[in-house]
């Protein structure tokens, strides 16, 4: 009897600590999260695939949970761990992308001959993006709070001069290239 009441009180603290870790980080990540994948009609082969994450306060605040929750980080350790996870900025709306084109000529973002052009609607106005390169291999903490990076893609942060509070009408990345154009909305 007295192992049936300790289950139940493990089970019931377990719960509560659950529920007190706020909302579950899939369901943040799925809300915020937008993709496209376009396969080439002749061979099936992946022309465009590629993802992009809202860096919202929401989504901020969700990854510091998962973070804190995977590496079992304490009080004292707050301030590093935010540290690790890119992308908050007071002044600028920004989304972490990932980017995959089967044409090697034309997967990267950066490349010095601009094939792909990407840019932001919001409330009829387009603005151009500040591109910063992250690592070819994506750490651990990266490949945890964005568990759809795969080994060929290349990943990105990328910001636009629009204070995220303003943003909360629709959102629209448009993405265009040699090989596709592609949409990702966010309402």
């Amino acid at each position: 009897m007295k192992m049936v009441r300790f289950i139940f009180t493990l089970f019931f603290v377990s719960i509560s600590l659950s529920a007190s870790a706020g909302p579950n980080y899939k369901k943040v990540l799925k809300k915020w999260t937008r993709s496209h994948h376009i396969y080439s009609p002749q061979n099936f082969n992946a022309s465009l695939l590629w993802h992009a994450t809202l860096l919202n306060t929401e989504m901020k605040q969700s990854q510091k949970n998962r973070t804190h929750q995977a590496y079992d980080v304490d009080g004292h350790s707050v301030h590093s761990a935010d540290l690790m996870i890119p992308g908050l900025d007071a002044s600028h709306t920004v989304f972490f992308v990932s980017f995959y084109s089967q044409e090697r000529r034309f997967d990267d973002f950066l490349d010095s001959q601009k094939t792909w052009s990407l840019n932001l609607e919001w409330c009829g106005n387009f603005y151009q993006p500040k591109i910063e390169k992250l690592a070819k291999n994506p750490s651990p903490l990266v490949r945890l709070l964005y568990p759809y990076l795969d080994v060929w893609s290349k990943t990105y942060l990328v910001s636009f001069d629009i204070p995220p509070s303003s943003c909360t009408k629709e959102l629209t990345l448009h993405l265009s290239g040699p090989v596709a154009r592609s949409e990702l909305t966010w309402k």
